[in-house]
């Protein structure tokens, strides 16, 4: 090299250097919050069955209305709560309810165009019309919603078919309003369907409503948030928030002790004591109205022997779930009775107690039978073992390594898989192995609603099940119980509180009937925050015990 290519050389190098500082030093004058997720979305909610796709939305897509940890309802995107005193809330001449929003004038979008009624309408047609996508769980809302009507552009109708008391408890039949209208129909003019639109798959793009926007999206690493410009409510403290996706367990807490991450959760309780010994971490839950359970395929493609209620009872009974909570989540962990949450178990409620006689009872009364001394049941020439999956979280796959041995015990045999959260609850669609009904048993959580007795027509009707003409329906174990549908309608129309009591305690039985869904935990919801950083307080009020953990994201601060 020639001297003068040196001198050159170095000359850049310095240039180089002197603009990598100067943009440090704009990053460092930025107030940046890093929180660790262990779970990555396959596309951007509506379009996906995560817990943690759903929650994101908090900082870039608000709605309605929302509910603290109190279980109040507060106003967002409207004015006011509808209710019957306000005068928002009537009957037809039907005697179905009529629920009147007024969105808040002055909201804008965060590419700036204006909010208006015509968004929620559009809404209204992703959540009835299923070409729109085979992916959005669309839950109770096409059954129950009749109609939309616009009455002026901020101004609108949800009318019901049916007396609907639930209509501001029920997140799933509420108007939807945080999908803009200008930006998702072009899509869905264009392409048919929004299922393969980069603005879903890559977060390209995105507009929404809320503190923050998606500014970018590297798949199996981040998704970065930005203030949001024409955000309304209170000015975000934290000028960007990055949601780094880490997978297992150990690199998440190894990312908190360094101080890679300043915040993580849904972490289980056996890993509470890791967070709380670190310097400079404060840890705390709220309750949960999410409960890991032990959850059965009862149809093809899933084992033949599990189509029989007494195998799947056998399963229950061949479980020592106590035990096991103790054991694997620690001392006074509670064995929900049912999916239903807490404050809807009644006096009385049916469980199946660790019983191995009866296990294998039922197992010998099924004609399933250790015909050759191998150690595992067989009947006609197919062996009893069963295909298990979970979720990569530890605490899971240390339950199944305990649950395959109790089954073992009874003859029953397992391959345990754990895969992550993307291929178990992807879509029918996108061949999900849960709603693709392509596993025996698996171990996860599914939501209860916070505030509604109502169940999850998507997780438990016959309406559910997924197929190629159903794709976005995710009941995964196939069970169908007309008698149980009808019930959960009638919970749906019924006002009076008392009936409603009864009809709830006939659903919660059917429910328990079916042996299709085996509690092994109810969860806490922990959050483990980096105090030397943050101000706590700012961060307590963590959302309702679902997935709207992040509804205050707007008001956390940094210590001051």
């Amino acid at each position: 090299m020639t001297k003068s290519l040196r001198i050159l050389s170095l000359v850049l190098v310095v240039v180089m250097l002197g603009t990598l500082t100067i943009v440090a030093s704009a990053q460092d004058d930025e107030v940046v919050f890093v929180l660790g997720v262990d779970q990555e979305p396959e596309r951007l909610a509506p379009l996906n069955n995560l817990v943690q796709g759903g929650a994101l939305e908090y900082f870039y897509a608000r709605n309605v209305w929302d509910w603290d940890t109190e279980r109040n309802i507060y106003p967002v995107m409207v004015e006011e709560i509808p209710s019957i005193e306000n005068g928002l809330v009537t009957e037809n001449d039907a005697g179905n309810t009529v629920v009147t929003y007024k969105l808040r004038e002055g909201m804008l979008w965060s590419d700036g165009e204006p909010i208006t009624s015509a968004d929620c309408e559009f809404g209204h047609l992703l959540y009835t019309d299923s070409s729109t996508s085979a992916n959005i769980g669309r839950a109770d809302y096409p059954s129950v919603v009749e109609s939309f009507e616009v009455v002026d552009d901020l101004t609108f109708n949800l009318v019901y078919n049916q007396p609907f008391p639930d209509f501001a408890a029920t997140e799933t039949a509420q108007a939807r309003c945080k999908y803009p209208k200008h930006i998702l129909e072009p899509i869905l003019e264009a392409d048919g369907s929004l299922d393969q639109s980069t603005y879903f798959t890559e977060g390209a793009d995105v507009v929404g409503y809320g503190p923050y926007r998606l500014a970018e999206w590297n798949k199996g690493e981040s998704i970065v948030f930005e203030k949001n410009e024409y955000w309304d409510g209170e000015a975000p403290a934290i000028d960007r928030i990055i949601i780094r996706y880490i997978f297992e367990t150990a690199q998440m807490q190894n990312a908190m002790q360094t101080g890679e991450i300043d915040m993580a959760y849904l972490f289980g309780d056996p890993e509470v004591p890791q967070y709380e010994a670190m310097d400079g971490v404060s840890v705390w839950n709220v309750p949960a109205v999410l409960a890991d359970a032990l959850w059965v395929n009862t149809a093809a493609p899933g084992h033949p022997a599990l189509s029989d209620v007494r195998v799947r009872e056998a399963i229950a009974y061949a479980l020592d779930r106590p035990a096991m909570a103790e054991g694997v989540i620690g001392p006074g962990t509670t064995v929900p009775l049912s999916w239903y949450p807490s404050s809807l178990w009644y006096e009385g409620h049916p469980y199946r107690e660790y019983d191995v006689d009866k296990a294998n009872s039922l197992l010998d009364e099924a004609g399933w039978v250790d015909s050759n001394d191998n150690g595992t049941r067989d009947k006609d020439g197919e062996e009893l073992i069963l295909r298990f999956y979970t979720t990569t979280r530890q605490d899971r796959m240390d339950y199944q390594l305990v649950i395959q041995e109790y089954l073992n015990a009874v003859g029953i045999g397992t391959q345990v898989i754990p895969t992550s959260a993307t291929v178990l609850f992807g879509n029918f669609s996108a061949r999900g192995f849960f709603a693709g009904h392509d596993f025996d048993l698996a171990l996860f959580a599914n939501s209860a609603k916070a505030l509604s007795p109502v169940g999850d027509p998507d997780t438990y009707s016959c309406a559910g099940i997924g197929s190629a003409e159903n794709p976005d329906g995710f009941n995964g174990m196939s069970w169908c119980n007309p008698d149980y549908d009808a019930i959960d309608e009638e919970i749906s129309r019924t006002v009076d509180p008392e009936k409603r009591a009864e009809l709830v305690q006939q659903a919660e039985q059917l429910f328990y009937e079916g042996a299709f869904w085996h509690g092994l935990h109810l969860r806490k919801n922990n959050f483990a925050l980096r105090t030397d950083r943050w101000d706590l307080d700012s961060f307590m009020d963590m959302g309702t015990l679902t997935n709207n953990f992040f509804q205050h994201a707007d008001l956390w601060k940094p210590v001051s």
